[in-house]
């Protein structure tokens, strides 16, 4: 992490941003193999962490959607944030449904995400990526600030998403800040 303590620094005013309600940009890590995008990457979470946020990580991966790997990420995140019942099994319910909901695959029978709570209906199950990610990360960020925290998400190879993936992100990142929500995306990959 040598030379790395102004990225470190900024964000941390990112989250600071953030837990207020402030706008803010998510973070995207790019260079070449082996200068340390995925240390960093491990350090901003850690940050993350020692600042009360629920975390998730995933890494992308060519020829995979990143909707189950993405689903597993925010439940991840969203167990450390610790809420139960109310609020906690109707977001619980939307990561599930948004998880269920893969175009076309046999992922609805196969992917076992230990949420209890049935999958929401009409809410990040609509099959189109951009659409189910904005209301997934609406419903978490909204009860992430009625717990008075944050959720950071992690994407590791972020080169390896497709630009379907990418440009739900994108648009759900945008969305997000606009509301004012405390949820960020730190993708690291490489240049192209």
């Amino acid at each position: 992490l040598a030379g790395r303590d102004e990225q470190l620094d900024a964000f941390e005013v990112t989250l600071e941003r953030l837990a207020r309600g402030r706008p803010e940009r998510s973070v995207v890590l790019t260079g070449l193999r082996g200068v340390g995008k995925t240390v960093l990457l491990n350090a901003l979470r850690s940050t993350a962490v020692r600042a009360g946020w629920g975390t998730g990580k995933l890494e992308a991966r060519p020829e995979q959607s990143m909707r189950r790997p993405l689903a597993s990420a925010v439940h991840q995140a969203v167990r450390e944030l610790g809420p139960s019942g109310g609020i906690g099994d109707q977001v619980l319910g939307v990561i599930r449904s948004f998880a269920q909901r893969d175009n076309g695959s046999r992922l609805k029978d196969r992917w076992n995400p230990g949420i209890s709570v049935p999958a929401a209906v009409g809410r990040a199950d609509s099959g189109d990526m951009e659409i189910d990610l904005v209301e997934l990360l609406t419903d978490v960020g909204g009860m992430a600030r009625d717990l008075g925290r944050g959720v950071a998400i992690f994407v590791d190879e972020m080169q390896d998403l497709s630009p379907v993936d990418v440009s739900a992100v994108c648009a759900a990142c945008h969305e997000i800040s606009q509301a004012g929500l405390p949820v960020v995306i730190v993708g690291a990959g490489l240049p192209h």
